[in-house]
């Protein structure tokens, strides 16, 4: 959900620029989002200030920019959606209103529901069925222990983090199962051999990341730079996701 560096570098930027194929004003936005991500964290301390929560928001809203340009394709608008219910979610956790959290949970929790469809959707437009995908996991060392890893992190999940939430419980419950469900569809996308399968698998894990930083801080042991550590993973998650999907739109999209 959702902390300096804003998670991608200037150097890894432009890795991921070279790699996406991205141009024109996709570039534009992208640097944009790396500065005021950047912005954003080094701000961190200064909270709260006027509008913090909008310049929280602003690096989603650049991605957003971007998946915009690709519009004609229906995942791309599904992802979108997902960016703007994350967008929401961000500008929630930043405000001091009683019921910010369990408020902007719900918005992320929309946002992990859109990301798996759009994944299961993208590993499985080939023609390739999940029965097949499931036979390739099994044939792969690496997917299965991603899966294992998955399996281990609910449980443990459960028997740590849901007893210390008090009334929250059966919400986290709920979002704990769908960024798991996104961490799993992610993998399938990435076992498809799908083209950003890898961006997109890389990009769910730091989100998953970036919410166990969330858990741990909140209920369980806070630390020094939780913030950093988490709004740092959760920017790199987005963006890793964004670039990743549309990676594998871009075959099917009409020229620009």
């Amino acid at each position: 959900m959702s902390s300096a560096g804003s998670g991608l570098t200037g150097v890894e930027a432009e890795k991921v620029v070279q790699a996406q194929g991205l141009q024109g004003s996709d570039v534009g936005f992208l640097w944009a989002f790396v500065g005021l991500a950047s912005v954003y964290l080094l701000c961190l301390g200064l909270r709260p200030f006027t509008l913090d929560f909008l310049l929280k928001a602003a690096p989603i809203y650049c991605l957003s920019a971007i998946v915009l340009h690709y519009w004609p394709q229906t995942l791309a608008r599904w992802l979108l959606l997902g960016l703007l219910w994350s967008s929401l979610g961000d500008v929630l956790l930043a405000l001091t209103w009683q019921h910010a959290f369990p408020a902007g949970l719900a918005a992320f929790l929309c946002a992990q529901l859109i990301y798996a469809v759009v994944f299961a959707r993208l590993a499985t437009s080939a023609g390739t069925g999940f029965g097949a995908l499931l036979s390739q996991v099994r044939g792969n060392l690496l997917s299965g222990l991603l899966l294992l890893f998955v399996a281990l992190y609910y449980l443990s999940a459960l028997t740590v983090l849901l007893p210390r939430v008090g009334e929250l419980a059966p919400a986290v419950l709920v979002y704990m199962s769908a960024i798991c469900a996104m961490v799993i569809a992610a993998t399938l996308l990435w076992v498809s051999g799908r083209q950003g399968g890898g961006w997109v698998l890389l990009g769910a894990l730091s989100f998953l990341l970036s919410d166990s930083l969330i858990g741990l801080d909140k209920f369980l042991l806070p630390f020094e730079l939780a913030e950093l550590a988490i709004m740092s993973s959760y920017y790199l998650a987005q963006c890793l996701i964004a670039l990743g999907v549309l990676a594998a739109l871009r075959p099917e999209l009409p020229p620009k």
